[in-house]
């Protein structure tokens, strides 16, 4: 309901979420934003030609825009996460692209949804699956980490365990992580990923050492 309310009516659990002080300063500035929908259709109205020329107004509500996403998409989101996977922890983990063992059937994710993935985690790690897994030639399961929803399993790698194997990189190492041709798949839901990543989907590349070493397995799936 917060998020649905009208740009003229403030989002209570801003002042829950924001530093006090902080929280003053954006009441003094007139920046405390309304619903985030709302904020949002505004500022495609604003943008839209010959419905506003004033600059200020406009900078005014791109931070409008950066407070609501900020707090609600970010923060929220984080510490949502917290309560339903998992806090963060200090460790030591694995980056780079050695993370992607062609022993194992590599399921990359991209993204930032981590509640998606922490269900495909579980689903790995069943012993139904593990079974499937052999069956195919391989010794398991593993998620591949790969843009802003990799960085954040990293950072929970209690709560997932063995079934992950690391973070690949950010986005714009995505499509050199596929080329690889040691994906088996991909999960993705919404951004971070790239439109043209789609064309990898069945193909097998002639780099692929995963393919060499389990000639059992079929192509990537998408």
């Amino acid at each position: 309901m917060d998020l649905l309310r009208d740009s003229d009516e403030p989002m209570e659990l801003l002042k829950k979420l924001a530093l006090e002080k902080r929280y003053s300063l954006w009441e003094k500035l007139g920046i405390v934003p309304g619903g985030a929908k709302s904020e949002i259709l505004d500022g495609i109205v604003k943008t839209s030609t010959n419905l506003s020329s004033d600059c200020t107004d406009m900078l005014l509500h791109c931070l409008r825009l950066g407070i609501s996403t900020g707090m609600y998409g970010l923060l929220l989101t984080n510490l949502i996460n917290d309560i339903l996977i998992g806090q963060p922890a200090i460790h030591r983990g694995e980056s780079g692209f050695h993370v992607i063992n062609p022993d194992y059937i590599n399921i990359m994710v991209t993204g930032h949804q981590e509640s998606l993935y922490r269900s495909l985690a579980r689903k790995m790690e069943s012993s139904d699956m593990r079974l499937k897994a052999v069956q195919a030639g391989a010794k398991g399961f593993r998620i591949i980490g790969c843009t802003c929803v990799g960085q954040d399993m990293q950072s929970r790698q209690n709560s997932y365990g063995q079934v992950y194997a690391g973070h690949v990189g950010n986005n714009f190492v995505s499509e050199a992580a596929l080329a690889t041709g040691a994906v088996d798949g991909v999960v993705s839901e919404f951004n971070c990923t790239f439109p043209g990543s789609r064309k990898y989907a069945g193909r097998r590349t002639s780099v692929s050492y995963a393919w060499t070493r389990w000639p059992r397995r079929k192509g990537p799936c998408w």
